[in-house]
């Protein structure tokens, strides 16, 4: 069975349609992946399945292993143990020049001394292992394509250090995609962009795995990031999976309590309940299918204002101190005798909220987690 975007469209000689196929065998196969330098383990028997035409983000934090996993797909480090298989071929112990993949690096690595069109060339002029040699007619015409598709072809003849920093990471996606490669890894290829042209450059990144209809695997640490781009997204953490989820899911249904607290804000409560007639924490009224000794995460956007006679679960709180983010508040309210703090997030024009409140939530938006 396959999704199937219905956009159309011929680029770099080739029709293509943004598809996602989620038969039996995945493209992309990483089977018990293991890595360790030294004394230190950074990869701990990592397994994921990636469907063709798949857009995935590799997500954690600074010393995650997100960075050790995308080398070793694109082979400049091999695995102490496990395999990588790619289109039904196993590629753990080819050289990358053998493997149909192709990396976009996060400061770029473009050559100060070719132009454009010589960089975006190069990997079309050095074709390796038994690739056919391309004629200088064809030459020009791939790489005029790639610049087109990413709206470079008027700095053709240009050097890359006339270029600002997001005309250079497109010619750096240009040469990437030119050798028409089946896997596209990029290493936090925004990092280095201010906010506005990172927001940007989401957006036409997402467009180009449209066009192109080819497997991504895009390193990050940005948690929005990730959101914005992915169809799925694996959080790492210390060299293991944490969970493997579509942004919907690890947003709404984080796994456990590392995932709640990574991706976005929330609220974790805990408390001990028994089967009771009147169930509380603090002055908050539990749900009745809540058992036991259970963690919850609780967005602070799933909180609201609410009064006195709401039969929804609730609770009275006092504000301490709010913070302005433009369409939003957060508010961190103190609740009950024991003085839990939560934090709640509201619409507002920056109006002053101060006192004790009356707050609301629906029990359906309290999410089991794991502690981690």
């Amino acid at each position: 069975m396959n999704r199937r975007d219905p956009r159309q469209s011929k680029h770099l000689g080739m029709t293509t349609i943004h598809e996602v196929n989620v038969t039996n065998t995945p493209f992309l196969r990483i089977q018990t992946i293991s890595k360790s330098f030294g004394a230190r383990t950074v990869l701990q028997s990592i397994s994921l399945d990636i469907c063709r035409g798949e857009f995935v983000t590799i997500l954690g934090e600074s010393g995650s292993g997100k960075t050790s996993l995308l080398r070793l797909l694109a082979g400049f480090s091999h695995p102490d143990q496990g395999e990588i298989w790619l289109d039904g071929q196993r590629i753990d112990s080819l050289a990358p020049f053998e493997r149909p993949i192709n990396t976009v690096f996060q400061q770029y690595a473009l050559f100060p001394h070719l132009s454009v069109f010589d960089n975006v060339a190069y990997g079309l002029r050095i074709r390796r292992n038994g690739m056919p040699k391309l004629t200088s007619a064809d030459i020009t015409q791939r790489v005029e394509e790639a610049l087109d598709l990413v709206r470079m072809r008027e700095f053709i003849q240009s050097g890359p250090m006339k270029l600002s920093g997001g005309q250079q990471q497109r010619v750096a996606l240009a040469r990437a995609i030119v050798n028409r490669p089946k896997l596209l890894l990029l290493d936090e290829p925004l990092s280095a962009l201010d906010a506005n042209l990172r927001y940007q450059m989401q957006d036409e990144l997402k467009k180009l795995h449209e066009q192109l209809g080819i497997t991504f695997v895009f390193v990050t640490h940005d948690q929005e990031e990730a959101m914005a781009l992915s169809d799925r997204i694996c959080l790492l953490r210390t060299g293991q999976l944490e969970q493997i989820a579509t942004p919907q899911e690890i947003y709404n249904r984080p796994e456990t309590t590392y995932v709640a607290t990574f991706i976005g804000q929330t609220n974790l409560l805990v408390d001990s309940i028994q089967e009771r007639e009147n169930r509380k924490w603090g002055n908050v009224n539990w749900p009745s299918f809540i058992e036991g000794s259970p963690v919850f995460s609780l967005r602070p956007e799933r909180i609201y204002f609410s009064d006195a006679t709401s039969k929804v679960s609730s609770f009275e709180g006092r504000v301490l101190r709010q913070t302005f983010e433009g369409p939003t508040t957060l508010l961190e309210v103190q609740c009950g005798e024991a003085h839990h703090l939560l934090r709640i997030r509201t619409s507002s024009r920056g109006e002053k909220i101060e006192g004790t409140h009356q707050f609301s939530f629906d029990p359906q938006d309290l999410t089991p987690v794991r502690i981690s």
